[in-house]
């Protein structure tokens, strides 16, 4: 165990959220549900390096022959982000959200946590029917472009 875990582990049942607890990494996973959709949700505390990480993780995956429009559209969309960003494994189109905070010098509040955790999945939520229609074959242009309309 460590401070990030253990502070971490307290929020989530704050808050209520279940979670499964790896039993050889500070790893944390939960199943999401968001208005568009459920995903996985990881909370991994980096105790040696002070840092918290969140990782959304879409269940579907990128086809090697949508890469390139994958790689667009999640440029266009990190390109507008304050916080965080999307990543795509180019080895087998695995595709998810990081947030993360370093606490290095300071302590793991529950109100940070809270906001990394809420960033995290409400920027997943809020893309993740893009991604999916650009998996799909729609644009990466159009596919922002009915997001905003």
């Amino acid at each position: 165990m460590g401070v990030l875990l253990d502070a971490t582990k307290a929020f989530l049942k704050g808050e209520k959220w279940e979670f499964d607890e790896a039993k050889d990494r500070p790893i944390l996973r939960m199943l999401f549900k968001g208005q568009n959709g459920r995903w996985v949700l990881y909370a991994h505390a980096r105790e040696q390096l002070s840092q918290l990480v969140f990782y959304s993780v879409l269940s579907e995956t990128a086809p090697k022959e949508r890469h390139a429009a994958i790689n667009e559209l999640l440029c266009r969309i990190n390109f507008n982000l304050g916080i965080g960003n999307f990543e795509m494994d180019h080895t087998d189109g695995n595709l998810r959200f990081r947030s993360s905070v370093d606490f290095e010098g300071g302590a793991p509040l529950p109100h940070l946590i809270k906001n990394l955790a809420l960033t995290n999945v409400v920027t997943m939520d809020k893309y993740r029917e893009v991604i999916l229609a650009v998996i799909q074959g729609t644009a990466p242009d159009k596919a922002l472009g009915a997001l905003k309309a």
